[in-house]
């Protein structure tokens, strides 16, 4: 597993679960990688990226400020309504706000930390780095096994626009979009989430 910080950009590697449950032999064909070149990990390509990253990052940031400064603030205003100089309806709307930053930050910090922002895959199609924000807005990249991905016909998947990404080795589930996001290299792509490989750039979703 890789962490990267976001602002210092500096790396660590912790050990990678290998605790996987085999599948099919990758095919022998595998065309020329038409994803950029990662500047970030070596031997590396983008094939998919959602754009979003930064925008999301800046939102859960603010999310975070705009609630650690309501819970500074409650106290405060909660000590004005003791000594009468601050009614009771003042009191209850600054609760509310209080609650609503709460919630808007726990809701949009559970969608943007499940949220796919870039995939890299090496030549091979063996390895795959996907990266998303964390609960604080930094990035995080995760290296994982390309046999650890579930195929995406073995999950269900109601909604065709955002789909679920699941692997073996651990619960939980994180969420892509081929409609939405960029696909670079489509053949690799297509291996790595639905467990084929096309000879061809041709929309295989």
């Amino acid at each position: 597993m890789t962490n990267i910080n976001f602002l210092s950009k500096s790396t660590e590697i912790s050990p990678v679960n290998n605790d996987i449950v085999p599948q099919t032999k990758l095919p022998s064909f595998l065309p020329a990688p038409t994803g950029v070149k990662s500047k970030l990990f070596d031997e590396f390509y983008l094939i998919y990226r959602l754009g979003f990253h930064q925008p999301l990052r800046v939102i859960q940031i603010v999310k975070i400020s705009q609630t650690v400064a309501a819970l500074i603030l409650a106290p405060y205003r909660i000590w004005l309504y003791n000594d009468g100089l601050l009614s009771l309806t003042d009191l209850n709307m600054s609760l509310f706000f209080l609650s609503l930053a709460s919630l808007s930050l726990f809701t949009f910090g559970w969608a943007a930390t499940r949220t796919i922002c870039y995939l890299y895959t090496n030549i091979e199609c063996d390895r795959v780095i996907l990266s998303h924000i964390d609960f604080w807005g930094r990035r995080r990249d995760t290296e994982i096994d390309t046999r650890d991905i579930i195929p995406i016909n073995d999950i269900e998947t109601p909604n065709q626009i955002i789909l679920p990404f699941k692997r073996y080795s651990i619960d939980g589930t994180m969420y892509y979009s081929s409609r939405v996001g960029q696909i670079l290299d489509r053949p690799r792509f297509n291996r790595i989430f639905s467990g084929i490989i096309t000879q061809d750039k041709k929309d295989w979703w």
